[in-house]
């Protein structure tokens, strides 16, 4: 099981700051999540052990927030392996998330 906590900070055109409580997820199907080899030039490996066969959704994004790539991923259950091909994305400094609630950082050389 994965889980993850949140919190979102807001602010306000006068400059004013507000967090919002925090939120406690949890994700049963997911779990020992990894993004490999890190750094990566062409390609990228994210392996994820599913309880159970599903679907999945990972996105990278810049560091701006913008998005750059988004896939639905199909999941056996137990190891799965997806390999992410690196070669329309600039050198830089990337996030992949999965909307299992999986959050990693990506480096291109």
């Amino acid at each position: 099981m994965v889980h993850r906590v949140y919190r979102l900070k807001t602010t306000d055109k006068d400059g004013s700051v507000a967090y919002s409580s925090i939120a406690r997820l949890f994700f049963e199907n997911i779990s020992q999540v990894s993004l490999f080899p890190n750094p990566a030039s062409s390609a990228i490996t994210l392996s994820m052990n599913a309880a159970r066969a599903g679907k999945d959704l990972y996105t990278i994004v810049d560091m701006t927030g913008k998005k750059l790539m988004e896939k639905t991923i199909v999941l056996e259950r137990g190891a799965n392996r997806i390999t992410i091909d690196l070669s329309t994305l600039r050198s830089g400094t990337y996030i992949l998330y999965t909307q299992s609630g999986f959050a990693g950082k990506l480096v291109k050389p």
